[in-house]
C-alpha cells in the first residue's frame, strides 16, 4: 500500500531521492548524482515484502497520466527504510513520457498484485 498524505489521501508520500522536497517535481534536476540528469523519486509503501532472491525487478510502478495513458516508470532501488520494518522505499526514475504531464497516478505492483493508486505531480 503506497503511502498518502493525511491532510490530503489522494497525493502520495514521495520525495526528491536527492533533494528530499516534495512534488512538483521536475522532469531533470540539476541537484542530482546520476549522469543524465533525472529526477529520481522516493516513494514510500506499507505490506511491500520482497521474497528471498527478489531484487528491485520485482516491483513494478505505473504512472497514469490525464490522458489515461500507463507509463511505466523504471524503478531502481526497492528497501525497507532502516529503523523501521514496516516501511518500504521504492526509487523510481522519471522518463521522457511523463514530462509536463501534471499529476500522475501512480501505482506499485509487485507479483501481479497491485497497491491503492495515490498522485504525483511532475512539472
Amino acid at each position: 500500500m503506497l503511502l498518502t498524505l493525511e491532510n490530503d489521501p489522494a497525493r502520495a508520500v514521495a520525495l526528491n531521492s536527492v533533494t528530499f522536497l516534495r512534488d512538483p517535481f521536475l522532469l531533470v534536476d540539476p541537484h542530482n548524482f546520476s549522469l543524465d540528469q533525472r529526477t529520481r523519486i522516493t516513494l514510500f509503501a506499507m505490506n511491500l515484502d520482497l521474497a528471498n532472491g527478489e531484487d528491485a525487478s520485482a516491483v513494478t510502478v505505473e504512472a497514469e497520466d490525464s490522458q489515461h495513458r500507463i507509463i511505466q516508470l523504471p524503478v531502481e532501488y526497492v528497501g525497507k527504510v532502516p529503523g523501521f520494518a514496516w516501511l518500504s522505499q521504492v526509487v523510481v526514475k522519471l522518463p521522457d513520457s511523463v514530462g509536463g504531464s501534471g499529476d500522475i497516478a501512480i501505482t506499485l505492483i509487485l507479483r501481479g498484485a497491485k497497491s491503492n493508486k495515490a498522485t504525483l505531480r511532475i512539472h
